[in-house]
């Protein structure tokens, strides 16, 4: 409901929530959002917290500039013209979206916070690296500025709204943009993506416009100052200095079209085309998972017959698989489909790695795998051991011309120091830009494949680590022979995608994927970009 309340000295503020009165208030060029400007007791003290905590420096950030700020407009259209450029499909943002996606499609636990602020931090930076802690610390800011309440009031109090600020200004490198996007506008992303679970759980096939206008959250609420008099067309007459509030939630729940990102107005977000993308990116994947692969259906059929009478896959059905709709599979479909690949060509640079325990398969979860082994590895924390693998492990990069496999470890060197190990002794390597830990180094070659011993697989093979240069005996270990005695086996499915099985005392303990839209771009022979470096060095794979 529209109102207006003043009481001379003490309060002057507004609330609109007609769309067509908060469009028409809004391009009034006496309107601004400068928060020093309102005048009244109630109206000054709400734009006087926000003001004093809110700033880098004496700069607020961009949400509360001054509508005639020195250089506002050229900065914004600067990093409109960046969002534009942002390509989701890359590999920086590659892995989060499938993350994301699998949130969305399989009502699976994933850190949605933690992923959609890396992703948003990566728009700026693209080594950004989202965290438990700097969800938490933007979710404590957030809270505080959109919801005034006792818990809030609280955390200032105590200093713990100081302290995640000062975290995420460090975090961000004291960016005002970066900070908006990774703080402000975070909660309203993650919102829209819980609307696109609930929504996918119902609809899955709906499009993705009309996904769009059901799910696209932005901000509940916008703050104006009156600079001068307005005058309003049935609505209420403003003071200077009265404190207007933009209710664009009702406004938007009387009417679905309105565009909560202001677009085409003197305060556009400029992100009002990335997080579209971004959603749209997000939903298309999780529908691209969902479908179960078309060879399903062949390889269900067949059943019955001997997996050596069975075809090698047509191209169109190997073009038809992907990492998300192999985890779909029950364990003898993946069974008789990993029996109707050949080992193909040697992979070679990084490859992004989801493991995952199908239907049908004696173990559901690391936490039932890792305590079943905890006898020869009494004096491991199993928890860490589980962390490694649900959490840190993303993949593998392939040295062929060496015979050496190294796993990706993010966070890596935020772990070691857990099992007694300075974050200096791993090797680590630059991987499209990042710097990342590789460990558990193992050896790579052609062989007898434990699954199919008619057949030849890659063999990833941990018991000769210790030969390998730059293997870190307090954690490498955990994969070899004095350890979980893991053995890797995988076949290619088509230049970039391979099928895995890991082992561990020739038991099948979990299958997982390998992907790499880069190699699959590339003839067998091109290079990958990928550096290794051992204690700061940097040498070509």
């Amino acid at each position: 409901m529209t109102f207006h309340l003043r009481i001379p000295g003490l309060v002057d503020i507004g609330v609109v929530d007609r769309a067509p009165l908060v469009f028409e208030v809004d391009a009034k060029p006496r309107v601004g959002r400068e928060l020093h400007g309102a005048s009244s007791g109630l109206g000054g003290f709400l734009t006087g917290r926000l003001r004093n905590k809110l700033r880098v420096g004496n700069t607020p950030l961009p949400t509360f500039a001054d509508r005639d700020a020195v250089g506002r407009q050229p900065l914004l259209d600067a990093l409109e013209r960046h969002f534009e450029a942002v390509d989701f499909e890359a590999h920086t943002f590659r892995g989060d979206v499938a993350r994301l996606a699998y949130y969305v499609a399989r009502r699976e636990d994933v850190e949605v916070g933690v992923v959609a602020q890396q992703i948003v931090g990566r728009c700026f930076d693209p080594g950004f690296r989202g965290t438990l802690r700097s969800y938490e610390d933007a979710w404590t800011i957030a809270e505080w500025v959109t919801r005034p309440s006792p818990r809030a009031a609280w955390t200032n109090l105590t200093g713990k709204l100081d302290r995640a600020r000062d975290r995420m200004w460090r975090l961000c490198r004291q960016d005002r943009m970066m900070l908006h996007g990774t703080v402000l506008a975070l909660p309203n992303l993650v919102q829209s993506l819980e609307h696109m679970r609930e929504l996918f759980a119902r609809r899955p096939g709906l499009e993705v416009d009309a996904m769009l206008r059901r799910c696209l959250e932005g901000p509940a609420r916008l703050m104006r100052i009156t600079r001068a008099p307005i005058e309003t067309t049935g609505g209420p007459a403003f003071r200077a200095g009265a404190l207007v509030i933009y209710d664009l939630k009702t406004a938007r729940r009387r009417d679905p079209t309105v565009d909560l990102f202001m677009s085409g107005r003197w305060n556009q977000c400029p992100a009002h085309g990335l997080v579209p993308r971004l959603l749209r990116a997000v939903w298309r994947r999780a529908q691209h998972d969902a479908r179960r692969p078309r060879l399903v259906h062949f390889v269900q059929v067949e059943r019955t017959r001997k997996t050596e009478e069975q075809p090698p896959l047509t191209e169109a059905e190997r073009k038809d698989l992907t990492p998300g709709n192999l985890e779909m599979l029950k364990q003898w479909e993946l069974d008789q489909l990993y029996a109707r690949l050949s080992a193909g060509s040697l992979p070679k640079g990084p490859f992004e790695g989801r493991f995952f325990f199908p239907e049908g398969s004696p173990l559901r979860s690391l936490g039932q795998a890792v305590p079943e082994l905890s006898r020869r590895l009494a004096s491991v924390n199993v928890d860490l051991v589980t962390r490694v693998g649900e959490m840190f492990w993303k993949g593998k990069t392939f040295f062929p011309e060496q015979g050496v496999v190294r796993n990706i470890i993010e966070h890596g060197g935020e772990l070691a120091p857990a099992f007694g190990v300075h974050p200096a002794a791993l090797r680590r390597a630059e991987i499209d830009g990042r710097d990342v830990p590789l460990m558990f180094p193992a050896r790579l070659f052609r062989g007898e494949s434990l699954a199919d011993p008619r057949g030849e697989s890659i063999i990833i093979d941990y018991d000769d680590g210790p030969r390998i240069d730059g293997y870190v005996p307090a954690i490498d270990f955990l994969a070899g022979r004095k350890g979980l005695r893991i053995r890797d086996e995988i076949r290619q499915i088509r230049p970039g995608l391979y099928l895995g099985r890991a082992y561990t005392d020739q038991r099948l303990l979990l299958m997982f994927t390998l992907h790499s839209e880069f190699a699959e771009g590339q003839d067998e022979t091109a290079e990958s970009g990928t550096r290794e470096n051992a204690n700061g060095a940097s040498a070509q794979a």
